[in-house]
């Protein structure tokens, strides 16, 4: 029997932390949230690590995706999951219940709970 795939939310630190990191999810579909592309943008100036991490993702994403990562995702290779970015309209009720501010890791949040509302796949914040 085989396993289901998983579903992987990213935030922006394990980004900034690998920039290859959506190289290792094998068959499991991979969300990145919009805020977590924004947030990128703020660290893709400068010579540290984490900066160059922020502008390899970015080369690495618009190789892999060109516009189509905003129409449902794109296929990262055979055998290997999805790619895609949920965008967010904001926080929810039930999410403004529990986190009063609308900032990015709560839209981060978000976006996890929204996938484990809809759908029976095991989803990951990573």
């Amino acid at each position: 029997m085989s396993k289901r795939p998983k579903i992987f939310i990213l935030d922006t630190n394990v980004i900034l932390h690998d920039s290859s990191c959506i190289n290792q999810f094998q068959e499991n579909d991979v969300v990145i949230p919009l805020t977590v592309l924004e947030e990128l943008d703020q660290f893709k100036r400068g010579s540290q690590v984490i900066n160059l991490n922020a502008r390899e993702f970015s080369r690495t994403l618009d190789s892999l995706t060109g516009q189509d990562i905003f129409n449902g995702g794109v296929s990262m290779g055979e055998g290997r999951g999805q790619l895609r970015i949920a965008i967010s309209r904001g926080l929810s009720q039930e999410i403004r219940e529990v986190f009063k501010e609308d900032t990015p890791d709560h839209r981060i949040w978000e976006q996890h709970w929204i996938g484990k509302k809809n759908t029976k796949i095991r989803i990951q914040l990573f």
